[in-house]
Formats: C-alpha cells, sequence, structure tokens
C-alpha cells in the first residue's frame, strides 16, 4: 500500500499521484477538523507538484465555494491556492485570512513538515509583499530570536518558526534579484513598517543587492559621445558619487580656511571687538552657512535642503539630492565640543537619517572646544585629523560604505597660530 508520504516525496510514485491526488481531495470533505490537516496538505503540496494545473484549479474553485466548510480548512485550501497561482488568488487570500491566527494557520501550509520549497519565484511583487509584511510580523528572523539561559535559540530548531522566518527571507532576496523599479520601491516601503523592525537590516541589505541589480539591468554601453558627455558633466549619477564629490569640496573648503585671506571661518563664530571670535554660532546658523557655501561650489542642479525630514519624521541639518534619484546625501553636523559627538554618527544620522539606498556625511566643525567629551575609548583627539580618522574607526566595514567622516577646522588664522604655539611650547617643554 502507498503512504501519502510517498506520494508527494518518491519520484516513482508520480504518476501514481497525477492520476489519484485530484479525487482524493475531491472526495475529502469540507467538515473535516484539524486532526485531518496533515494529510490535506499533503495532498494539496502532492496536487500542486504532479497533477495537471487546470484540474487543480478547478478544484480550488470548487471547493472555496463550498459554503460549509470549516473556517481552518478554508484558510488552508487558500493557502495552496496562493501557491498554485498566486496572482488569481492574492486577493482572495488578504481578505479572508485575515487575523494573525489565520495566517499562523497557512504558515503550516506554506512552511510545514508536509510541505515542499514554497515557490518565491514565480510570485509577483504585490504576493511576495503580502507574504513579507504577514510572515515578517509574525516570525522574526532567525538571528534575532528568543535564546534561554544557555543561549539556544527556542523554538527554532527547523520547526514552523524557523521554516516560516527562512520563507520570509527568500521572499526578500526574491524581490532583491529583481531589477524592475516597482520591486525596489516595495523594499523601501517594507523598510519603513514598524511591525517589520527586526527585519530592517535584512531589508536594507536586500535594497542595496536590488539597487545593484536595477543599475546592471538598465546599463548601457554608451556612445562617444554619450562618454565625453559624462567626461564634461559635473552633476553625479550615484549618492555615492555625489557624497564623495561633497567630501571632495569640504577638503577644499578646509584649505581656503586656513590659506586664503577669504575670512570664511567669520561664518561660524561670534565676534567682538574688531573681529575678535568669541564664541561659536548656533549649529542652525552654521547649516546655513555651510548650505550657501556648497551652493556655490556644487552644480545648480544639485538640490541642498536644510532640516529635510526623513521617514520615521526625523530630520537631519542638510539633504543633497540628485536629479531623477530617489535617494539622497544626508549630512548631520556637530561641533567638536557637542555632548553627542561620539554617538550622533550612528545614533542619529545612520539610525534615523538613512533609507535604503541613501548615503550619509557626518560632519564635524572643529572649533579647538576644550569642552570635547571624552571618547568611549582613549584620550581625546588633539587634532581634526585625528579626530576623523577616530570616528571612522568607529563605524563597521558596512558602514562606511555609506557614510563618510568630515571635520572641518573653522577656527580663525589667529586662534589656529595660538593653539598651535602653544602645542609646540608644549612638545619643546617636555623635551627638556
Amino acid at each position: 500500500m502507498v503512504h501519502l508520504d510517498a506520494l508527494l516525496l518518491d519520484a516513482e510514485y508520480s504518476e501514481v499521484a497525477r492520476r489519484a491526488v485530484v479525487p482524493l481531495l475531491t472526495a475529502l470533505s469540507v467538515r473535516k477538523g484539524a486532526d485531518w490537516h496533515t494529510v490535506l496538505d499533503q495532498l494539496l503540496w502532492t496536487a500542486i507538484a504532479y497533477a495537471d494545473k487546470n484540474l487543480v484549479l478547478d478544484l480550488l474553485d470548487r471547493k472555496l465555494a463550498a459554503k460549509s466548510m470549516t473556517t481552518t480548512q478554508r484558510v488552508h485550501w487558500l493557502a495552496a491556492a496562493l501557491t498554485a497561482a498566486p496572482d488569481r488568488y492574492r486577493v482572495r487570500f488578504e481578505e479572508q485570512v485575515g487575523d494573525e491566527e489565520a495566517m499562523r494557520e497557512a504558515a503550516t501550509l506554506f512552511c510545514g513538515e508536509a510541505s515542499r520549497q514554497f515557490p518565491a519565484s514565480r510570485c509577483d511583487v504585490a504576493t511576495l509583499r503580502m507574504l513579507i509584511l504577514r510572515l515578517g510580523a509574525l516570525f522574526p528572523p532567525i538571528d534575532s530570536a528568543e535564546t534561554d539561559d544557555n543561549g539556544m535559540l527556542i523554538g527554532y530548531i527547523n520547526c514552523l518558526p524557523d521554516r516560516a522566518a527562512r520563507l520570509t527571507e527568500r521572499c526578500i532576496d526574491e524581490l532583491a534579484s529583481r531589477p524592475a523599479v516597482q520591486a525596489g520601491e516595495t523594499l523601501r516601503a517594507l523598510y519603513d513598517e514598524g511591525g517589520l523592525a527586526p527585519w530592517r537590516s535584512t531589508i536594507e541589505r536586500a535594497c542595496r543587492t536590488q539597487d545593484t541589480a536595477r543599475r546592471d539591468a538598465e546599463y548601457r554601453i554608451p556612445p562617444i559621445g554619450g562618454v565625453a558627455k559624462v567626461l564634461r558633466d559635473t552633476v553625479p549619477t550615484s549618492t555615492g558619487g555625489l557624497g564623495d564629490l561633497v567630501v571632495d569640496h569640504l577638503d577644499d573648503l578646509k584649505d581656503e580656511i586656513r590659506w586664503n585671506d577669504s575670512n570664511i571661518w567669520r561664518n561660524f563664530w561670534n565676534e567682538v571687538g574688531h573681529g575678535k571670535p568669541e564664541g561659536t554660532k548656533p549649529e542652525e546658523s552654521c547649516r546655513d552657512a555651510l548650505a550657501g557655501l556648497l551652493r556655490g561650489r556644487l552644480d545648480d542642479r544639485i538640490q541642498i535642503r536644510p532640516e529635510e525630514r526623513h521617514a520615521g519624521g526625523f530630520r537631519s541639518d542638510l539633504r543633497l539630492t540628485v536629479p531623477g534619484s530617489p535617494n539622497s546625501v544626508a549630512i548631520e553636523i556637530k561641533f567638536d565640543g557637542s555632548p553627542d559627538l561620539w554617538t550622533a554618527i550612528r545614533d542619529q544620522l545612520i539610525r534615523k537619517y538613512l533609507a535604503p539606498g541613501d548615503h550619509g556625511i557626518y560632519l564635524v566643525l572643529w572649533s579647538g572646544s576644550d569642552k570635547m567629551p571624552s571618547p568611549p575609548t582613549g584620550s581625546r583627539p588633539t587634532t581634526p585629523e585625528a579626530l576623523r580618522e577616530r570616528l571612522r574607526e568607529s563605524l563597521t566595514p558596512e558602514e562606511r560604505d555609506r557614510v563618510k567622516v568630515g571635520v572641518l577646522d573653522v577656527r580663525s588664522p589667529q586662534q589656529r597660530f595660538a593653539a598651535e604655539e602653544k602645542s609646540e611650547r608644549s612638545v619643546s617643554g617636555s623635551r627638556r
């Protein structure tokens, strides 16, 4: 006698399965209770795998039209219908599998012991989005699962939560592999979903992967005339390129403040007497001054907006965008004496202001303040270059790909010369 498992798992019985499974499902009562659900799932997966698709779709339509079907059995049939024909049954599935309990029941069909691998590659973008939203809200990724006192995962050893989390990840990866603009927009929208907070890092990586896939798919070797235009053009084609360009201009600005007699430093200081600097201006005033200085250096097509609102209602100091790009470069500005100097690069810029695909610049204005907070480790940096290096070292390699660190020395020539003389006297004294 052939066991039901053999119909699903043993290719030797594929012809038996093709002939027998639709009649068996047709004969199965719509009133069967939960104790029959494992058998039902085995038969449904066997039908999806081996039976004629038109016969299966006709069977699904007839069964789902039965008003006497139990509520939980209907969920299994709807889950099978979504698996067999996502574009045909997605709306009905969303309407009738509405609450968490029903979705957990559907997950037993998608990811249960009787299941084959759910065909994420056959799903349209809307179905993938729905599955990520519904499953991701119920089953967190494995790396954020609850552990016991010994650090062992609780309930994540190839059981339903484990398999459902892996299915969610496969749906995210499937979106990431598709170069269509709709896939990228869907991933960015999912990133902002509060119910998917545990999945945010996974979705962020997927956004970057999808962005690369889209660029590769859209790339065309330009004609010679097009190459010449790119070489002449001053507008970057990506947010990463824009971030690099802005950092280059900030380096030029640093040199101008140090070596030119243009008195750019006055933008950042209050003055008393005959132009003597006394106390830095508020960060908002310095932000506006920097915006003006950058506008004078960047192409007019690059937009620079102060206090730009980001996802979650947070505001960065400056936001720059290139024409035709949905992403931006966020700039967060701090003085070297700011209490959150060492934490804002991650707590504000990275976590609050950077959506997937965005780049950031953490810009510190060096005033020579004696109120610089102590770093997490080591002594306080004594030069702008040392501060920049310490801040860069605080980032992971992945974060450095998206975030540039700049330190702009805004001291007046007199302040800088006085500081350098003091440093030289200190060095000379230590040698004696």
